[in-house]
């Protein structure tokens, strides 16, 4: 079954070195923007990456593939990556915000060289939290990727956090 789908406005207009925040309460709120977003980044002709979190995946990917009738194509050719954390953002026993800005830039990179237009990329960090010094590492991060990151390199981010799971001091 396919949960309800309403098309975010606005998304579409993302350009590169956009960076966006979704900050949901429950996984409901996430599907239509996770969909928007990834049917705008494969329209720009940008490699996207989708690394997993509150969402159920197999839901987004039945979802994309109603909504887009070749979406399996994205697939098929690796335009679209869907990655779990551990591929991506957990690299060691703890979150640290420089190896994952190292590794967007190359990934940046590689989308470039393979003829796309830039690289988009939406990840869930509200798990970073659990890590000591977690709200740290988010606040470090955010910064980084402002910083160190958009004004230089092709890439659109849609970073999704949980406010649930935040206290009232972050």
């Amino acid at each position: 079954m396919i949960n309800k789908y309403e098309k975010i406005n606005n998304l579409d207009k993302l350009r590169p070195g956009d960076h966006t925040v979704l900050i949901y309460e429950n996984e409901k709120e996430t599907l239509s923007t996770l969909v928007s977003f990834i049917k705008a980044s494969l329209q720009r002709n940008e490699k996207c990456l989708y690394i997993e979190g509150d969402t159920n995946t197999e839901l987004l990917i039945e979802t994309l593939k109603d909504k887009m009738q070749d979406f399996e194509k994205y697939i098929q050719s690796s335009q679209v990556l869907f990655l779990t954390k551990e591929q991506t953002y957990a690299l060691s026993e703890s979150f640290k915000a420089d190896p994952m800005i190292d590794l967007i830039k190359e990934k940046a990179e590689t989308a470039l060289d393979q003829g796309y237009t830039g690289l988009s990329i939406t990840g869930e960090l509200s798990w970073v939290l659990n890590f000591k010094g977690g709200k740290k590492e988010i606040i470090d991060y955010e910064w980084k990727l402002n910083d160190r990151l958009f004004n230089n390199y092709p890439v659109v981010a849609l970073c999704r956090y949980n406010i649930n799971k935040f206290d009232q001091e972050i």
